[in-house]
């Protein structure tokens, strides 16, 4: 890809005398400055116009194809700055502004210039959690760019992989990666490599934390390091700090995947160091939220209710739903293993909340089972199903190795407490006074009938509770347990996804 070329398509030729063309290179300048993490210097560069969040960039001397690239730049830094400085509502001021400059753009027939701006927009619905609306407008992006348009493709599916990773999707996290790989073979633009490969590690990491088999396990953290010190060695030639701090945290975190806690904190704290001085609160405290991780696996139980709780502090003052959800629920975590059952709970159910506000489905299901695992002495058990239930509902028809495991252990807890209590009323109260064999069916009917009405008549889920598949419990209601058969929900047609029918929509509108 060719340097600056998306920034000189954003202002025309005939726009660039006096006041505008200084405006104009103004704006080149900010996005060189913006891309390498350096926001209160772009801020700076646009001072005659604009300055602060929340202010509106004074438009009134400039040509339109000038004025579209300042409201794109205030936008984005309101974006970059609030993310940084966690400032409320700053998103949705980054969102009016960048929404604004593409409308102008297509006035002026600037689609290339239009589109750029649109990956912008898919930025801001990332921060707020909306996963699925950021992840639609970026792939609808890379559909719409032409043959001459590649840095847009290429800048599109870059992003798009962070949706799919912030939304646990790393296989899909990967194949937009893969789409993107052909772009890059002849880029020379440090940061956009340096993205690109911390983007490919941070893929493979996750996919290797989720992995059963330690063979392969060993090759996605190996390919991780390969490909950190590629984005290191990036950034440290454009002279990135704010993307060298947080290559240290993600490679702080696979030290974290690997157990070696000690290695992981050591990482993470030179990146919070850095990032201390850039005054980014924002992935100060998502660093934090990483320590305290580290803290719960070394046991260090007070020490991670100290930073978790410095996380959310921080992240409860901007518009990020999905990173403070995730720092409620580690917060959540380490109150439990201090003993503080009431505030742990309070905390959990805000996280679950929260998540599920910001539309990030996958977080609130991990808050219900947190809740499950850390709360299970202190919650009724009917209580304990339901959210086993909204887990399971909400992770969907495939979850990823790590959660479905998650998933099974619930349910052998869930059905160990099943047994519990009836073990508390006594065998006696279950004998029938039969043969063996009519008792053996008569117990059997009972842990059914049971595990059905935890379930809410969910065959699915009752098969979990019970310890065993869904085909296996159908037939075992067909055969010989039909009384039954009225106490299972109704066989439903599953959803169909947003993607797939867009896709039939096209095919139908040709």
């Amino acid at each position: 890809m060719k340097e600056n070329v998306i920034n000189q398509v954003e202002i025309r030729r005939e726009d660039t005398t006096g006041f505008s063309a200084h405006i104009a290179q103004c704006c080149l300048t900010a996005k060189e400055l913006e891309e390498n993490g350096q926001y209160e210097e772009a801020r700076t560069e646009l001072r005659d116009v604009w300055q602060r969040i929340g202010e509106r960039p004074n438009l009134s001397q400039l040509a339109p194809s000038v004025a579209a690239s300042v409201l794109l730049r205030a936008g984005t830094l309101s974006g970059w700055l609030g993310s940084a400085h966690q400032i409320t509502g700053a998103q949705e001021i980054a969102k009016d502004l960048i929404s604004e400059s593409i409308r102008l753009f297509e006035q002026l027939n600037e689609s290339t210039a239009a589109l750029d701006a649109e990956i912008d927009l898919g930025i801001c619905y990332w921060r707020e959690g909306a996963f699925d609306e950021a992840r639609i407008r970026l792939r609808e992006i890379v559909e719409r760019a032409n043959g001459d348009q590649s840095a847009i493709a290429a800048r599109a599916l870059l992003n798009l992989s962070v949706v799919e990773w912030a939304a646990a999707r790393f296989n899909d996290a990967l194949n937009a990666l893969d789409e993107a790989a052909p772009y890059f073979t002849h880029e020379t633009n440090h940061v956009r490599l340096g993205r690109f490969r911390n983007m490919r590690a941070m893929a493979f990491r996750n996919l290797g934390a989720n992995e059963s088999q330690e063979e392969k396990k060993r090759e996605y953290f190996d390919r991780a390091l390969v490909e950190y010190a590629g984005a290191r060695f990036h950034f440290e030639e454009a002279g990135h700090n704010r993307y060298i701090a947080r290559v240290d945290n993600n490679v702080g975190n696979l030290l974290y995947n690997l157990g070696r806690y000690s290695e992981a904190l050591s990482h993470m704290n030179r990146a919070r160091d850095l990032l201390i001085l850039l005054k980014d609160t924002g992935t100060v405290a998502q660093i934090n939220e990483a320590r305290a991780k580290v803290f719960i696996a070394l046991k260090r139980y007070a020490e991670a209710e100290i930073a978790a709780t410095s996380a959310v502090y921080t992240l409860e003052k901007g518009d990020e739903t999905s990173l403070l959800a995730e720092a409620l629920i580690t917060r959540g975590i380490a109150l439990a293993r201090t003993g503080k059952e009431v505030e742990a709970r309070q905390v959990l159910l805000r996280g679950k909340e929260v998540a599920e506000q910001g539309g990030d489905l996958l977080r609130a299901a991990d808050a219900h089972l947190t809740l499950i695992e850390e709360m299970r002495e202190q919650i009724l058990l009917s209580e304990l199903a339901r959210h086993y239930d909204a887990a399971e509902r909400l992770i969907g028809d495939k979850p990823d190795s790590k959660t479905l495991s998650r998933l099974r252990a619930c349910a052998m807890l869930l059905a160990n407490l099943v047994l519990e209590q009836k073990d508390a009323v006594g065998i006696d109260a279950f004998l029938i006074g039969g043969t063996l064999s009519e008792e053996v069916l008569h117990f059997e009917n009972e842990l059914i009938r049971r595990a059905l009405d935890q379930a809410g008549g969910r065959v699915t889920i009752a098969a979990r509770l019970l310890g065993t598949s869904h085909q296996a419990l159908s037939a075992m209601l067909a055969t010989r347990h039909s009384n039954l058969i009225q106490a299972r929900t109704p066989i439903t047609p599953r959803r169909r996804s947003i993607k797939k029918q867009n896709q039939k929509r096209k095919q139908s509108s040709k």
